[in-house]
């Protein structure tokens, strides 16, 4: 039943507008006049043939308010209120003023800035952390879902596919199944035999949405991945200026398998913080709460650092006046891993990169991976595994691969070096590259 305007709900909230509708319901603009404030009015729709809502449509319903009304963070919409009102089921929150960053992608062509991006999916991961830490998956996450206020803050809004997660069962099951949109959700929601989705089936709709912000169009639907591998395009091969390393986190993102995606959120954020140190502003920098033009604050960057080099000058001859003649405590180098790859077989059976800690103390590399150029071809380390002091490990793959930890890993029963100059690039839990070997006599 659609709602008209200035009806009012509960006694209290008047309606605005329609703000937009979908299968299980409706989203309405409503006034609030014990608040004096604008407020969100989510209604859940009845079946249009009974006019009944089934019963575990009403309590999915129920636990996305009370989902919401249990979190409290900068980049999520509060609850306010839940009624009903004959069949008909109301859940009340923020109105988020803005727009969505659907909205945004329609307005332009072709992708939006980098660093703007970069800057919104930091506050999306951020807030991705928060609720992945409280047992929640969104498990929609998508451009449509996501607004941007005037002042610049990032919303994620639309809970209705919320899902509880417990990390001792895994494979809960939602009381209501729901595969998102088919160019944002990944493989494992499509499942209709249990719930398999966990926080990296949300860490991988949010690459998508990335994906689309920067390329300027929806990638591919992973069930055309699965099925025409090479219609999948990567995003650099649609937008040139983006940043390879930034590409890098999001693949990484969208990996069909799940376990090769990153393992949290707040893995994720820690990558892209990485990889957006060699993107800069295209027009203006944030200084507080102020924004300055991009040459002003070149200038006052200068003003600074001349500043900075002046005191030196100034201060230096009097420190060196100051050291004594005494003799100074020899340093001793702090114990540290030392994690390098120190050969990548090609002519073998099997294939194998050999990882070598040459430092003086365990290296954990946990959320630390393999990449090989030869395609989107990853290997996670598993969670906990270290490496002492001196000890390797061999990646194996193709003919006679094995799985016997911790002297050998398998990466694939298929071959993974095809041609000379082949690399294989070892990336800690951040992505940055840690060491490289290449295979074959074409090697620089």
């Amino acid at each position: 039943m659609q709602l008209l305007t200035d009806q009012i709900l509960h006694d209290r909230y008047r309606v605005v507008s329609l703000m937009g509708a979908g299968g299980m319901g409706a989203v309405y603009r409503a006034y609030d006049p014990v608040l004096n404030r604008p407020v969100a009015v989510k209604q859940l729709q009845p079946d249009p043939l009974t006019g009944q809502t089934p019963e575990q449509i009403q309590q999915q319903f129920l636990r996305e308010a009370q989902s919401l009304a249990a979190l409290h963070h900068p980049n999520l919409p509060r609850v306010t209120d839940y009624f009903t009102d004959g069949n008909l089921h109301y859940l009340v929150m923020d109105f988020i003023e803005g727009k969505s960053l659907q909205e945004l992608l329609l307005e332009t062509s072709g992708g939006l800035p980098e660093a703007q991006v970069l800057d919104w999916a930091d506050q999306l991961l951020s807030a991705l952390d928060y609720i992945h830490r409280n047992r929640l998956i969104h498990r929609d996450i998508k451009p449509s879902n996501i607004r941007l206020t005037p002042d610049g803050r990032i919303f994620l809004v639309d809970f209705g596919l919320v899902k509880a997660f417990d990390q001792a069962h895994p494979n809960t099951i939602s009381l209501i199944r729901g595969v998102g949109t088919p160019e944002y959700a990944p493989p494992e929601q499509y499942d209709t035999s249990s719930g398999h989705t966990d926080e990296r089936s949300d860490i991988f709709s949010l690459g998508a949405t990335l994906y689309h912000l920067l390329a300027g169009r929806a990638p591919t639907s992973v069930s055309t991945r699965m099925a025409e591998p090479a219609r999948f395009q990567p995003p650099r091969a649609i937008n040139a200026d983006l940043s390879p390393e930034v590409e890098r986190v999001i693949l990484r993102a969208m990996e069909l398998e799940h376990a090769k995606r990153f393992a949290s959120a707040a893995d994720m954020r820690q990558a892209l913080q990485l990889a957006r140190q060699g993107v800069e502003p295209e027009t203006t920098m944030r200084l507080g709460a102020y924004t300055l033009p991009a040459h002003t604050a070149l200038t006052l960057r200068t003003i600074i650092l001349v500043g900075a080099v002046v005191s030196v000058a100034i201060l230096l001859p009097l420190l060196i006046r100051r050291v004594d003649n005494t003799a100074r405590p020899t340093a001793t180098a702090a114990p540290h891993a030392m994690i390098t790859l120190t050969q990548l077989s090609g002519l073998s059976t099997p294939e194998f990169v050999v990882i070598q800690n040459n430092g003086n103390t365990p290296g954990d590399l946990t959320g630390w991976y393999l990449e090989s150029t030869v395609g989107p071809q990853t290997f996670n380390l598993p969670d906990g595994f270290v490496l002492a002091p001196g000890a390797s490990v061999r990646i194996e793959s193709y003919t006679g691969a094995t799985h016997n930890p911790p002297v050998a890993l398998l990466w694939s029963v298929d071959p993974i070096w095809r041609n000379a100059g082949d690399k294989a690039i070892l990336r800690n839990k951040a992505g940055a590259a840690v060491a490289t070997q290449c295979y074959g006599d074409a090697c620089p």
